[in-house]
Parts: structure tokens; sequence; C-alpha cells
């Protein structure tokens, strides 16, 4: 199953376009975020013209998989830093009260997250199967 938005090209550039979403009709009655003026913007190759409307995909596997490594990859390491302190704790800082070993030691667990995901960013990104892909573009007459 694929994912499918249409946007408008805001920006277009040596063969990169950027395209903006609004907020899907799906999210109207939520108003998290602001009534509507809440747009995202992505870049990708492609060729139109500021104001055309792509249509670009994504498959809805790879969004539910980078949901889940976004949200589950911080929590992970951050259990496993509380985890570990347990242990650590006697080698590494025996005089430091154990809450608070612990509480550095799910902070260093949560900021290694971070290096994580960014490496994984970075070994993921230009990936066609990671990476929206433009499918149509309707130019906007003049």
């Amino acid at each position: 199953m694929y994912m499918l938005r249409a946007g408008v090209v805001v920006g277009a550039e040596a063969g990169r376009l950027t395209i903006e979403f609004q907020r899907p009709d799906a999210c109207e009655r939520c108003g998290r975020c602001d009534g509507g003026r809440h747009a995202h913007r992505v870049t990708l190759p492609g060729e139109a013209r500021v104001g055309d409307r792509a249509t670009v995909d994504m498959p809805e596997e790879v969004v539910v998989r980078a949901s889940l490594l976004a949200y589950a990859a911080p929590l992970a390491f951050l259990m496993a830093g509380l985890l570990l302190s347990g242990a650590l704790r006697p080698a590494l800082a025996p005089a430091l009260s154990a809450d608070w070993f612990a509480a550095l030691c799910a902070l260093a667990g949560l900021l290694l997250s971070f290096a994580y995901l960014r490496l994984v960013d970075r070994f993921i990104r230009g990936k066609r199967n990671w990476t929206p892909q433009i499918i149509s573009v309707e130019h906007v007459a003049d």
C-alpha cells in the first residue's frame, strides 16, 4: 500500500523541487496543528515550475518503519542505559547515589540514540526505497 500526497511546488532549482504539503483532511478534527496552517516541505529531484501540483508517493511500510525507528530507538537506548546503570555503578561511580547514576546512564543512552539515528539517517538517505518519489506533476497554466 502506498501513501499518496498532493502538494504544491514552492521552489524549483537545479533539478530539485521543494514541495509543500498541507495537513491531511483527516487531521481537521484534531486541531493540534493550529487550525491547519502547518505545512510540511520535502525536497526531491524532479522538473516542474513553482506553483505546479505534484503527487508524491511513499510506501506505507516505509513510513511505519521510519516512525517506529524514530520513536523506539530513543526509548530502547534510554531503557538500556537505565538497566546497565545497576551493573556499572559499582565499578564506575560507587560514591554516587544509585538514583543519580541511573538518571545519568539513562540520559547517556538517550544521547547515544540520537547519534545512532544520525548514523541510520546517513545510511538510508538517498536510498530509493526510503525516499519519497514524485509520481506526477500537474502544470498550472501561466
